[in-house]
């Protein structure tokens, strides 16, 4: 199962799932980290060890809160899809 942690600027993904719905999970990640990057390299936080991938934004501007909130929006939706398969917690402050 894939687990999908995030917060209003942050998202960690682990886990893996069918290989078609881990690539279209990455496909998502990736997209939105590239444009993220082109966008605003110095305010994007990325890492990626192959099982565990951490992506951030540190500037709150309209145009990275939007990337970061589609982001959020396509992968519940993917959770809402396929349910057996991916799991999405918004985390909380403690």
């Amino acid at each position: 199962m894939i687990l999908i942690r995030y917060d209003d600027r942050t998202v960690d993904i682990s886990g893996h799932s069918l290989p078609d719905i881990c690539a279209a999970v990455s496909a998502i990640a990736y997209t939105t980290v590239n444009a993220l990057l082109c966008y605003d390299e110095d305010n994007t936080l990325f890492e990626d060890d192959g099982n565990n991938m951490s992506i951030g934004i540190t500037n709150d501007n309209e145009v990275m809160r939007l990337l970061f909130e589609n982001m959020i929006g396509m992968l519940e939706q993917m959770s809402g899809q396929y349910k057996q398969y991916i799991k999405i917690i918004k985390k909380t402050s403690d």
